[in-house]
């Protein structure tokens, strides 16, 4: 029971931390009208690399935190 527990709260915590850094590497992407602005922005909020970088990580993020999520569900489901 532990273990289903940490599971989900890391999946949960994969979800939101990859969601928050699609929708933010997303927004910078978007959001500048100069390449020098949006590397300053990236730089300034989501450390080093590019918007493109940080979106593809985001994705990894999230979907690993569903995976992880899934597992958790059915090990809790096998429990019973």
């Amino acid at each position: 029971m532990f273990f289903i527990k940490i599971g989900t709260i890391i999946a949960w915590l994969l979800i939101v931390g990859g969601g928050l850094k699609v929708v933010m590497a997303s927004w910078i992407a978007y959001s500048t009208a100069t390449n020098e602005a949006r590397i300053a922005f990236v730089h300034r909020y989501l450390g080093s690399g590019d918007t493109g970088e940080h979106i593809d990580k985001g994705l990894l993020w999230l979907t690993t935190g569903v995976v992880i999520g899934l597992i958790a569900r059915i090990a809790k489901s096998l429990r019973r």
